[in-house]
């Protein structure tokens, strides 16, 4: 009777499996895009990039502009966000399309270079053909008015944050604190503070209203720079359905990653300034814990952190702690002249590709991994005073 109650439970999984897949098959229909810019070359390759999912992502098409018009085409089986962008460039167009639509995209196209960097600005947009496009506007119309309300209030902060800069990049300390200190700084804290608990509140609100499908999770990663602990009760309230969509499954994947505390961090390359390699458990054997952090020459709070790592590995490095630092900077030369700046004592690497970003999920920066020597992980989200007591506890 075992024996047939378990083929019996085989059948009816192959069965479950072979009409889900019949289902996946029967809603993975092609989408397309007949896409008209102007302002760019005949022959300006253009990329398709996937959106909204907290990773570095590659183009997954490519088209050439001829005649300033250029198609694309591929099959999804449910709403997708995307980039258009025009290749090895910064700039972006970004939009929302299902499966089956017919999409017509156009735009007008400016080139600037800012720093070195090439820079594509997409303006006079029409986009028609994708019912989700306008559902998408008008869920996000709240969001769009909070970053013009945010470039409106860094416009009345500008002088303070450019002096701030100033004395960054020429490593006055004493200008620093004097800033630190200003008045007209500690306005800019206080409005900083007053704006994320509004972002905070309208975001937890439209996770909320739209738990009960795809867009719970798609909003959350639209909104939210990088997840914490604190914003899982709010995915964890979201329906099944919400759960289980292509964007859900990108939402718990972040929330409750493999390589949390407990688990062995994953394997990684670094590349030296001479160009050599050196991979990870080399840099890690040897120490009894070594902090990972992921920083960036432009990030401020990255900056602000580096006091603490420089007091931290001032008293425990000949105890057995080793800092790895690794630059997501897009240039090298803004790396290096932040290094020397800062005149960082310890192991130093830039994530050329941000391949390693990437294998840690590095979503945003600074962000600090503490790791034992045998690159067991033991806490990703310490920094400041948290970061300094648990040292002290472990050192103990």
């Amino acid at each position: 009777m075992k024996k047939i109650t378990n083929i019996i439970s085989l059948l009816s999984l192959i069965v479950l499996s072979l009409t889900l897949t019949s289902f996946v098959q029967q809603n993975a229909k092609p989408f397309t895009i007949d896409v008209t810019l102007t302002g760019l070359e005949d022959g300006t390759v253009i990329e398709l990039v996937p959106a909204c999912t907290h990773s570095v992502e590659k183009s997954v098409a490519n088209a050439v502009l001829k005649g300033g018009k250029a198609n694309f085409s591929q099959t999804i089986d449910s709403p997708r966000c995307y980039y258009l962008k025009v290749k090895d460039s910064d700039g972006y167009l970004q939009f929302m399309i299902d499966s089956g639509d017919k999409m017509t995209l156009s735009a007008d196209v400016t080139k600037s270079i800012s720093n070195g960097e090439v820079l594509y600005n997409f303006h006079n947009v029409k986009i028609e053909g994708s019912p989700v496009y306008q559902e998408f506007k008008e869920k996000t119309a709240e969001r769009e008015k909070l970053n013009k309300d945010f470039e409106e209030m860094h416009k009345k902060f500008s002088s303070i944050s450019q002096k701030i800069s100033k004395a960054r990049s020429m490593n006055d300390k004493k200008a620093l604190d004097s800033l630190y200190a200003s008045a007209e700084y500690k306005q800019l804290e206080s409005s900083e503070r007053d704006f994320s608990k509004r972002v905070e509140e309208s975001a937890n609100r439209s996770f909320i209203e739209n738990k009960d499908s795809w867009w719970g999770p798609f909003l959350m990663l639209y909104q939210t720079a990088y997840f914490t602990k604190e914003n899982r009760p709010v995915f964890d309230s979201m329906y099944k359905e919400a759960k289980d969509s292509y964007y859900g499954k990108l939402v718990f994947d972040e929330l409750y990653p493999v390589n949390r505390a407990g688990n062995k961090i994953p394997d990684f390359i670094v590349t030296n300034r001479d160009g050599s390699t050196v991979k990870s458990m080399d840099l890690i054997k040897g120490n009894k814990y070594v902090l990972i952090d992921f920083w960036a020459s432009w990030c401020s709070p990255c900056r602000k952190e580096i006091p603490n790592l420089k007091a931290l590995y001032a008293k425990y490095h000949d105890k057995g702690l080793q800092i790895i630092s690794i630059s997501t900077d897009k240039k090298a030369q803004d790396w290096e002249k932040a290094l020397a700046a800062e005149q960082l004592p310890w192991l130093n690497f830039r994530d050329v590709d941000q391949s390693v970003a990437q294998t840690f999920k590095v979503n945003a920066i600074p962000a600090i991994f503490l790791v034992d020597g045998n690159g067991i992980l033991i806490d990703d989200g310490l920094r400041g005073e948290a970061l300094a007591a648990k040292l002290e506890e472990l050192f103990k």
